[in-house]
């Protein structure tokens, strides 16, 4: 161990551990799973104003996200379908929400 001076490698300061490189670290995966995709466009829906997540059911399937539920107006319905697309993974969105009249 060095003390005084930084580490090349500061994990293996901890006992047990090796320097691991960049180029070494084994990769599991870049997909998103459905779960995460879910959770993070209803967190998009609960952070904006214009939404109203309580009253939106999203599911996930293979990265297609499906949303049910009422929206105030056709504005929103717009909004909601464009948070879910912005949501890393989405590959597309169904959107069955009915327009409160």
């Amino acid at each position: 161990m060095t003390f005084g001076r930084r580490s090349r490698y500061p994990a293996t300061r901890a006992v047990g551990l090796q320097p691991v490189r960049v180029g070494q670290r084994p990769i599991v995966s870049n997909k998103i799973d459905d779960a995460s995709i879910t959770r993070q466009v209803k967190f998009a829906l609960l952070s904006h104003k214009s939404t109203s997540a309580l009253k939106t059911h999203v599911t996930t399937t293979d990265g297609i996200v499906a949303i049910t539920g009422e929206a105030g107006s056709d504005a929103e319905k717009s909004l909601v379908t464009k948070l879910a697309q912005d949501v890393r993974g989405t590959k597309s969105v169904t959107n069955d929400m009915t327009v409160k009249n």
